[in-house]
């Protein structure tokens, strides 16, 4: 379980992974949107939606077949493989779609991980959406709230991974 991460590493296309100092921001909407991550220990961190790659070259372009969310943010902890799909919005729009595709695809890739590397990391993967969006006001309510579709909403410009680990 723990060789998780590297698996993962080894099997996606490094051209999807943010690293170095970039990895600790999430940045969005010609840089209007900008996230600063926190966290104790190792995350990997993966943005699917870049401008001229196409991470579904098998797909027709169908509308909505091909949507994904912006981030996806992958972390080990007690034994889990947790999955944080972020969508960041410029305005308070519905981000299920984007959300949902991510989440079939984060499984997807799972299940191809686990083959490969003859380990199954699905039994132990936990899913978690959130969402941020500019126009939502900044709260000092519950560090962790949810909307109308349950994913997680993200107020202030910070991320803390460990929030999200349970």
């Amino acid at each position: 379980m723990n060789d998780f991460l590297h698996h993962f590493e080894e099997c996606i296309d490094k051209t999807f992974a943010v690293t170095g100092e970039a990895s600790k921001r999430l940045i969005a909407e010609q840089e209007t949107i900008s996230i600063q991550i926190k966290s104790q220990g190792k995350y990997l961190l993966y943005e699917f939606d870049k401008p001229n790659k196409d991470i579904y070259p098998f797909f027709n372009p169908v509308p909505t077949l091909k949507i994904k969310a912006d981030y996806l943010i992958l972390k080990q902890h007690k034994g889990k493989i947790y999955a944080l799909i972020v969508e960041l919005k410029q305005k308070n729009g519905n981000p299920l779609p984007q959300i949902q595709a991510t989440k079939h695809f984060v499984e997807y890739i799972i299940k191809c991980v686990s083959r490969v590397k003859k380990a199954d990391y699905s039994d132990n993967l936990k899913l978690r959406s959130i969402k941020y969006s500019k126009l939502r006001k900044s709260s000092t309510a519950p560090l962790v709230e949810y909307d109308k579709f349950k994913n997680i909403l993200l107020t202030g410009n910070v991320l803390n991974l460990e929030l999200y680990l349970k």
